[in-house]
């Protein structure tokens, strides 16, 4: 790993881990506040956003890294294309987040409007990081990741200390949450914004590449996710709520990995390298893997402290999972 690899990578890492810290706390909070089918049910609808972003965000995170990492590229115009195809997206994927509300039993109307309402903001995060990743600008990348777990931690706490922190309130937060971070985001790269516009040229290559990178990372996040619609169909809400707890503190372990990817795909597009950037990787997932295994061990060794420090006793049958 070579030096400013390795001092982006501590960056991203200690981001990584203050957001971790940031949804611990409101973890903990949720977990307190709702009853195990409301849990479920704000489960399911972060684990609906996440899959459902993924889906509709086409690979074009990465294809829009990819095209804007490029010496000589249209900057401007490579982005405009980008919003006008979020916007397109933005509208179909919060359409199936609806479907995917209702499908698993969603009957309070103004819940089901609020997460498929969080759908769009949550692609534009995802989609407009593209832009940091392309450009080697990792600090934005950590702000744009940070603000809306910031935004979620201080509103999710002032609700819990006035005693109104149900789950509508929980939905709406996440809403905003996520809806603040796409506005700062906007702002963080307005030095390349304009109109959104429709070059055939332009979005071909960004949707053929993406969709190069989308197999993967749909398959990496569906099989990680999906078992929150298969637990919900089968087994209800209530079940799905200790599911969660349980693949929340999962996914905590695992973002260290998922980070230093990050970094890794940042700086591959960006050098013209291409055999040292793949030995770079192949040497620093090495050691990601081995520190990943021991981290492992030792969270299943001490899973039944650690489930009933965070979320309580109510679900710490599930820690045998």
């Amino acid at each position: 790993m070579t030096a400013s690899m390795f001092l982006d990578a501590f960056w991203v890492l200690t981001t990584r881990f203050v957001m971790r810290a940031a949804n611990l706390v409101v973890f903990m909070l949720l977990a307190r506040s709702l009853d195990p089918e409301s849990f479920g049910w704000y489960g399911y609808v972060m684990a609906s956003a996440l899959m459902l972003s993924v889906i509709f965000d086409a690979g074009l995170r990465q294809s829009g890294g990819l095209h804007l990492g490029r010496d000589g590229a249209d900057r401007r115009r490579i982005l405009a294309n980008i919003l006008a195809l979020w916007l397109v997206l933005g509208l179909a994927g919060s359409a199936a987040m609806a479907l995917v509300m209702r499908w698993g039993g969603m009957a309070d109307a103004t819940v089901l409007l609020l997460a498929a309402a969080t759908l769009a903001p949550t692609l534009l995060v995802r989609m407009g990081q593209g832009t940091f990743l392309g450009l080697g600008r990792m600090r934005e990348l950590n702000q744009s990741e940070l603000a809306s777990r910031a935004l979620l931690l201080v509103g999710t706490a002032l609700a819990w200390a006035l005693g109104v922190l149900t789950i509508e309130v929980a939905v709406a937060l996440l809403f905003l949450s996520f809806a603040g971070a796409a506005c700062l985001l906007l702002w963080m790269v307005r030095d390349l914004l304009s109109m959104p516009r429709i070059d055939l040229d332009v979005m071909r290559e960004l949707l053929a590449t993406g969709l190069a990178f989308a197999g993967g990372i749909i398959a990496m996040i569906l099989l990680g996710r999906i078992g929150i619609w298969i637990v919900n169909a089968m087994l209800g809400t209530a079940e799905v709520g200790a599911y969660f707890a349980v693949m929340r503190l999962s996914e905590m372990i695992a973002e260290v990995a998922t980070a230093v990817g990050v970094v890794i795909f940042s700086h591959g597009v960006r050098n013209a390298d291409r055999d040292a950037a793949a030995l770079a990787t192949v040497r620093t997932a090495r050691c990601v893997t081995a520190v990943m295994a021991c981290v492992g061990v030792l969270a299943i060794l001490f899973a039944g402290p650690i489930i009933r420090l965070t979320v309580g006793a109510a679900y710490v049958e599930a820690a045998g999972a």
